[in-house]
């Protein structure tokens, strides 16, 4: 699962167009590093808020059905939908998931979530796939927490992003940090 829920949209990532005015911004200083120190409290931010979304998810299931496969397959659920949101939030650092508009097209990407939403949904539905991995079907409430709970994290992240993008110095913004 970790293979089509990372790699695909990853690469799908890579694709990304240029955005407007990329050329306009000051380059990266060499010697900067690609993950810089102020990226690290960001990465665990985001981290813990999509973990805070899929255990919710997940304490849900067990209070209604206790432990067992559809409490997990709550939390695998809502975990591959808050990745592919997330995956929707890096398309940019400028751009929030509700400007995503502004931004031209990527078509890889658009494939690589629908497949990976796919094959989740199918590993949910085909018998086969669910005792390979554990999973039951779930019922359109456990859907809509699940909906709930992988969106709402990465509405906090991207809140947090352009709050943050807003709320810098002009002449950062300028730089492109």
């Amino acid at each position: 699962i970790n293979l089509v829920t990372d790699i695909f949209p990853g690469l799908a990532l890579a694709q990304e167009p240029a955005e407007d005015g990329v050329l306009e911004r000051r380059p990266r200083r060499p010697d900067q590093p690609i993950v810089s120190d102020e990226d690290l409290p960001v990465m665990l931010r985001e981290s813990a808020i999509m973990t805070g979304g899929t255990l919710a998810a997940y304490v849900y299931g067990l209070l209604r059905y206790g432990s067992g496969p559809r409490a997990s397959t709550l939390a695998l659920s809502t975990l591959i939908g808050g990745q592919m949101a997330h995956a929707l939030a890096c398309r940019s650092e400028e751009v929030g998931i509700h400007e995503l508009q502004r931004l031209a097209p990527n078509r890889p990407l658009d494939l690589a979530l629908g497949g990976t939403l796919a094959v989740q949904a199918l590993s949910t539905l085909l018998p086969p796939l669910q005792r390979l991995l554990g999973t039951t079907r779930l019922g359109l409430l456990d859907l809509g927490v699940s909906a709930v709970a992988s969106t709402v994290p990465a509405l906090v992240n991207d809140r947090l992003k352009t709050t943050a993008r807003d709320g810098e110095p002009p002449a950062e913004k300028e730089a492109g940090q």
